[in-house]
């Protein structure tokens, strides 16, 4: 039976972060746009602005229209011999290895080299180029919450997990109204008051829990500590 998958999690603190990279995208997407325009084969579209960025055949199409384009245009201007068409094609050809050039230099802008994986800075593919403006579209910010900045449970292992966790941090919570209420009537500060219980700090909760005075689930938590039962089942398996 298939699992739904359910959302816990939305980090839209994130999401902020990575949208505010685009301005560093800017000057290599204004190279790419002039070095675009310069070869003549129209305005730049959202369209065809995605597909060069996001695929090879993008590149491929925009190269067959554009040499088809000067093929049409030398015939229509009696430029027959080899010789001329040469210095045509030749020109034609270093304008587009320009264009080709500045692709590359804003595909490989990375806002944010040194950060892990996850919270890596905003990618080109969730950029794009509508209305004459350099922006992050509705579309791409739900690409950037879906792939990034969302947590779900998505096993029943996951799941278990979750529940127990939420029952953990609701008495948790509750022991520390507890706690106020014995450090308010007896002037003690929170750590005298736990001496008084003869209780020690819970620290083994610091990677499941936030450390708030209202406790809060650490949803990546939930993901990691899966994935190490995976781990350890699948080696002893393996043993």
């Amino acid at each position: 039976m298939e699992i739904k998958r359910i959302l816990i999690a939305e980090d839209h603190e994130l999401l902020r972060s990575k949208m505010d990279d685009l301005n560093k995208f800017l000057p290599a997407f204004n190279e790419m746009k002039h070095a675009f325009e310069a070869l003549e084969l129209g305005e730049l579209t959202n369209d065809t602005y995605k597909a060069l960025i996001t695929s090879k055949d993008g590149v491929g199409v925009i190269m067959d229209s554009f040499f088809t384009e000067l093929d049409i245009t030398l015939k229509a201007a009696g430029l027959n011999k080899d010789s001329l068409r040469k210095v045509h094609v030749d020109h034609a050809t270093a304008e587009f290895e320009k264009f080709i050039q500045s692709l590359k230099a804003l595909k490989a802008v990375n806002p944010d080299p040194y950060s892990h994986r996850r919270f890596k800075g905003l990618k080109v593919e969730n950029t794009s180029y509508i209305d004459g403006t350099f922006q992050v579209s509705a579309m791409d910010k739900e690409d950037i919450l879906e792939k990034y900045c969302r947590t779900y449970l998505e096993t029943d292992q996951e799941i278990k997990l979750h529940c127990i966790l939420k029952n953990v941090r609701d008495s948790i919570n509750e022991f520390n109204g507890y706690l106020d209420d014995l450090a308010k009537a007896h002037e003690l500060s929170g750590a005298e008051a736990l001496d008084f219980w003869g209780i020690t700090k819970l620290s083994s909760l610091s990677q499941f829990l936030n450390d708030d005075k209202i406790k809060e689930i650490n949803p990546k938590s939930i993901e990691w500590v899966s994935e190490m039962i995976v781990r350890a089942k699948s080696k002893k398996a393996i043993n």
